[in-house]
């Protein structure tokens, strides 16, 4: 059943193309978007890079990725009854849609877009063969107000829901008590239902009519099954170039 309802959602969502339009750029322009930034708790400390492709104005698509300087995103569960040792340090490539709706009469100002993801993560495997990855399948809303402040700045306060359906997938292998050289193995294949709620402020400085630079620090709030009490508060950072053309 879940399978089949995130299925029509993904339908659903492909299907009102024709009536949206993107954020950092005028309704009948394309461009694009490079940006780097950084995520922070106090676990994880995960710069990434990212480039967006806007077509016509009408929708954008992006991709980024990085891996912790420091850490991990991942740790047992508490009722496991393997203990991990090992840092893992987990790198993630995260493609994502973005398609915004804009009220016809006030296409300056209030915004409701439509975000999903796709989010694959790893961590290559320590000394004892001890890895994981987790696959993130999301989408939401994203509510955004715009407005100039002065000739050069626009400002978007934004606020965002994203539900994420999230499996992954545990690879524990230790060694046996009645042979050092045996390995055995400990498998575990979950789903995990899992929310994001995110509040930040998109800075566009505008260069020429064509190319600006923007600046977009989140905050990001994480609940749901599979996560450690340090991953509920999230700073989120991120420095990028706007070209139109």
């Amino acid at each position: 059943m879940k399978k089949l309802a995130m299925g029509q959602v993904f339908i659903l969502l492909t299907a009102v193309l024709a009536f949206l339009q993107t954020e950092l750029f005028e309704q009948d322009l394309s461009g694009i978007h490079p940006y780097v930034g950084t995520k922070w708790n106090s676990k994880i400390t995960q710069p990434f890079v990212g480039l967006e492709y806007t077509i016509e104005g009408r929708s954008t698509l992006g991709i980024r990725a990085g891996m912790p300087l420091k850490d991990t995103a991942f740790s047992a569960p508490p009722d496991s009854d393997k203990k991990v040792e090992a840092k893992f340090k987990s790198f993630f490539v995260n493609p994502y849609a973005v398609f915004e709706f804009i009220e016809p009469d006030n296409t300056n100002k209030f915004s409701l877009a439509l975000r999903a993801d796709y989010i694959y993560e790893k961590a290559p495997a320590d000394s004892n063969l001890n890895s994981f990855s987790r696959n993130y399948f999301g989408m939401g809303p994203v509510f955004g107000f715009r407005f100039r402040a002065g000739d050069k700045f626009e400002i978007t306060p934004k606020l965002a829901y994203e539900f994420f359906y999230t499996k992954w997938l545990l690879n524990w292998v230790t060694y046996s008590t009645t042979s050092s050289t045996t390995p055995e193995g400990h498998f575990e294949d979950d789903y995990f239902i899992q929310h994001d709620i995110s509040v930040s402020a998109d800075i566009l400085y505008r260069l020429t009519e064509t190319m600006g630079l923007n600046f977009e620090p989140k905050v990001v709030i994480k609940k749901g099954d599979g996560l450690r009490s340090t991953d509920l508060v999230n700073l989120d950072l991120h420095l990028g170039y706007v070209l139109a053309f």
